[in-house]
């Protein structure tokens, strides 16, 4: 399924509205950027229909900014957005599904293991912790939270067995 942008006219909002990208584009909302209602963070394939590169989309302006090129080597599955700063900004990316990498350095954060999953991460700011959704090196579903100060992984909660 083709996800779109469409951009309604409240002060006119019987017309006839079309998508914002053009119709070979699939778009994906990465966050919605509290600190920042004017602008979105989003993942489109706007130049190659296999590489989804992420960019910053003002809603007002309806401009957009390119943040991060996907390289064909580097194949990222999903950003974390440092919520904290302005317009975002790319704290890390998650890597094979499974491997999270601080994006200023480069460094391994978080890897889930052989036959491990990252299903979704979030930075908080604020305690300078990710929370990370993942299976770690097990079958079950676990809500962890990584330390970035001391690099230091926490078990919050694990799936039940009658989830199964």
């Amino acid at each position: 399924m083709k996800s779109k942008i469409f951009f309604l006219d409240t002060e006119h909002p019987t017309r006839h509205i079309k998508p914002f990208y053009d119709g070979n584009n699939q778009v994906y909302v990465v966050d919605i950027l509290k600190n920042d209602p004017d602008n979105i963070i989003v993942r489109h394939n706007g130049t190659d229909p296999k590489v989804f590169n992420l960019y910053r989309l003002n809603i007002k302006t309806k401009q957009e900014t390119l943040l991060f090129e996907i390289d064909d080597k580097l194949a990222i599955d999903g950003f974390i957005i440092n919520n904290s700063v302005k317009n975002g900004s790319v704290f890390a990316y998650i890597k094979n599904k499974k491997e999270i990498y601080q994006l200023s350095t480069g460094k391994l954060l978080f890897d889930a293991g052989e036959n491990g999953k990252v299903s979704h991460a979030m930075l908080n700011h604020k305690k300078n912790t990710l929370s990370i959704l993942a299976n770690n090196e097990t079958d079950k579903i676990q809500l962890l939270e990584l330390d970035l100060y001391r690099i230091n992984l926490k078990m919050l909660f694990l799936e039940p067995e009658s989830y199964h």
